[in-house]
């Protein structure tokens, strides 16, 4: 699938976070139904408990976890799901970054160790893993990555002369991190692929976020930007919640929440309120 963005969007939601200065451009004009509100306001029934289930993050990892195993040839354990589910061992890239599924990464790869590893992907047409870095950085000590992350498969390459590569990566699938081995220069992890669970509502739900960024469109080409993508106007519920995920200006801890929602619902429900809390600070900018 080719990856096509909202051209303008991010940048335009950038502007909305400027709470001091005006800009009476940035008005989105739009209105939700009843029924569309409520199922933004409301997670699900059964009240605030339910909502905060919803938003516990499943990345916290146990402080040993990714730490050298005891054995050369040994898999860190240190949790696994509740469920029997069949692993399968990626390479591991983690970055201060979030790949969702169906977004595309542009890398280049420069460190002795991750040249080796994507010259192997490449070499067996093989994906590698992008997860969150938890601690650590990208660069020097292997870093620790958060639980969820997104498989990725390189879609176009080109290795420099001097071995380094310049890749796009294409997410696919989510996946949570079982265990960790350190045997080789860089990560490789045990993940288990997670289900693509729709959750209810999620039509209404993607109506309404669609709403919302028909509403950035608007704004956008009223100040005189020519929005040539329309591609997002006739997405399934699954794929308008990462491509809205993708173009939001959110930090990377609220990226890798909408990454790991337990639904399309529960995500398409998180965007909605961030949409409209970055429309409210859009219009007291404006009034100020």
């Amino acid at each position: 699938m080719t990856w096509i963005n909202l051209p303008g969007l991010y940048s335009a939601l950038r502007r909305t976070r400027r709470s001091r200065e005006s800009d009476d451009r940035w008005r989105p004009e739009f209105q939700l139904s009843e029924v569309q509100q409520s199922l933004v306001l409301h997670v699900q029934v059964g009240g605030r408990r339910r909502r905060d289930d919803a938003r516990r993050p499943l990345s916290w990892m146990p402080d040993h976890l990714g730490h050298p195993a005891g054995h050369p040839s040994e898999v860190t354990k240190a949790y696994r799901p509740a469920r029997n589910v069949r692993a399968v061992r990626l390479p591991l890239f983690p970055l201060h970054a979030v790949l969702f599924p169906e977004a595309t990464l542009p890398l280049h790869i420069f460190e002795p160790r991750y040249r080796e590893m994507i010259g192997r992907c490449l070499a067996h047409e093989e994906p590698f893993g992008v997860a969150l870095i938890l601690e650590g950085e990208e660069v020097g000590d292997l870093a620790l990555p958060r639980r969820v992350g997104t498989e990725a498969a390189i879609i176009a390459s080109r290795r420099l002369e001097d071995g380094r590569y310049d890749i796009v990566a294409e997410g696919r699938r989510r996946f949570e991190i079982l265990g960790i081995d350190r045997t080789r220069a860089y990560l490789r992890a045990e993940v288990a692929f997670l289900e693509e669970f729709i959750g209810p509502d999620a039509e209404l739900l993607a109506n309404a976020v669609a709403r919302l960024v028909e509403g950035v469109v608007q704004s956008l080409e009223a100040s005189g930007v020519s929005i040539a993508d329309e591609t997002w106007r006739n997405l399934t519920p699954r794929s308008l919640s990462y491509r809205v995920a993708d173009a939001l200006p959110s930090s990377d801890q609220v990226r890798q929440e909408l990454l790991e929602m337990p639904d399309v619902a529960s995500r398409l429900r998180r965007e909605a309120e961030l949409l409209m809390s970055f429309q409210r600070v859009g219009v007291e900018a404006g009034a100020a």
